[in-house]
């Protein structure tokens, strides 16, 4: 089986997605603990379980959470015509919490979000811009998420 780095990136290419994207997601949606858990979500993906007909035997298998989690955000990526920062914002709030939002405050949405949700969005659909490095000592590469 491979690590969780490259099952990720595997199954993020299998949905059109960015790699870095989806990867930055889980990072912030779980910091990459598979037995993540909230009162609401779990997994690698942190999957909803109220929000979503799917629930496997284990939730928190790594390949079934990633994969839907990936499902999760290639649909909010149709949904929203391929807007990156809604589709995330969606990802985090919902899709019918988010087009509320967007229809009370139209371009001012994102001001509208709640402070969380926005450095949310801004981590995982805009980071900062970074170069991957390269740890000598470790001989091994060094990912920014």
């Amino acid at each position: 089986m491979p690590d969780l780095l490259t099952l990720a990136l595997l199954i993020a290419e299998l949905h059109g997605l960015d790699g870095a994207l989806f990867c930055r997601l889980v990072r912030a949606e779980s910091d990459w603990n598979i037995r993540a858990e909230t009162a609401s979500s779990v997994g690698l993906a942190q999957i909803n379980r109220a929000a979503w007909d799917w629930w496997p035997a284990d939730p928190f298998e790594p390949e079934a959470n990633l994969t839907k989690g990936a499902e999760i955000l290639r649909w909010n990526l149709d949904h929203w015509n391929g807007d990156t920062e809604k589709a995330v914002a969606s990802y985090n709030l919902g899709h019918g919490r988010l087009g509320r939002i967007i229809a009370e405050h139209g371009d001012g949405w994102r001001e509208a979000l709640p402070e969380e949700v926005r450095r949310y969005v801004e981590a995982v659909a805009n980071p900062p811009s970074v170069h991957l490095k390269f740890n000598v000592l470790r001989h091994e590469r060094v990912y920014p998420f």
